[in-house]
């Protein structure tokens, strides 16, 4: 088992960030379920790495988040933590070595954005 140590705070950012967000979701006009999940994917992706939402998401849905949020989760976000490996998609991907076949769907794997340890790739 690995060690499993949680990131803290939920959410990574700075002041600025923070206030900008703040700002941003006061001001937000569109469906507040886009806003949610955006932001849902920011914590995620503080959590887990942009490359893991690449994983989960479709580059349409990354699209429409980045512009919910404003900015571009790939600028908000580190490339990867160490809790990115208990994605199954980002196992296998760092198993075969190529991320962005995983990513365009070039090489698939079923339930690639599932959350385990145990599962074996």
């Amino acid at each position: 088992m690995f060690d499993r140590t949680p990131i803290t705070p939920l959410l990574d950012v700075d002041d600025e960030l923070e206030a900008y967000l703040c700002k941003h979701i006061a001001n937000f006009r569109g469906q507040g379920s886009d806003l949610q999940s955006a932001l849902g994917a920011l914590v995620l992706g503080q959590h887990f790495g942009w490359r893991a939402l690449r994983i989960m998401h479709s580059p349409k849905t990354i699209r429409k988040y980045d512009r919910v949020l404003g900015r571009k989760l790939k600028d908000l976000c580190p490339p990867d933590t160490h809790l990115a490996d208990k994605l199954l998609g980002v196992r296998f991907a760092n198993k075969i070595g190529a991320f962005w076949d995983v990513v365009t769907g070039r090489r698939t794997i079923a339930n690639k954005g599932l959350a385990d340890d145990e599962v074996e790739i």
